[in-house]
């Protein structure tokens, strides 16, 4: 509902638990339970997984260099996006982008 819209509407900014909570109308500790119950994860785990989903996407589609896609994202520098992003898919930043590219250079669509 509102609080995962909200999160997707500030991936780019500072995003407290505090932030989401109140645009869902709860306590943040109150807030935390019912999303991980309705969720199945935190609601940081939530936001980090978008973050890196559009992460992806930037890098894939665009020419951004990794401190732009870092500040893009809601990373507070390009050296914790790099950690977070290898911390979840296994690979740095610029790796995937060269993996994705060169998967896709040769195909014609």
């Amino acid at each position: 509902g509102a609080a995962l819209l909200f999160m997707e509407e500030h991936l780019g900014e500072k995003c407290t638990l505090s932030d989401v909570a109140a645009a869902a109308h709860f306590s943040p500790i109150y807030f935390h339970g019912l999303f991980c119950k309705a969720v199945g994860k935190t609601p940081q785990e939530y936001l980090t997984e978008l973050r890196i989903a559009k992460a992806k996407h930037l890098l894939f589609a665009s020419n951004a260099d990794a401190a732009e896609i870092a500040a893009a994202c809601g990373f507070s520098s390009q050296s914790y996006f790099d950690y977070v992003f290898r911390k979840v898919t296994g690979e740095t930043p610029r790796g995937y982008r060269k993996r994705m590219h060169s998967r896709y250079e040769n195909k014609i669509i």
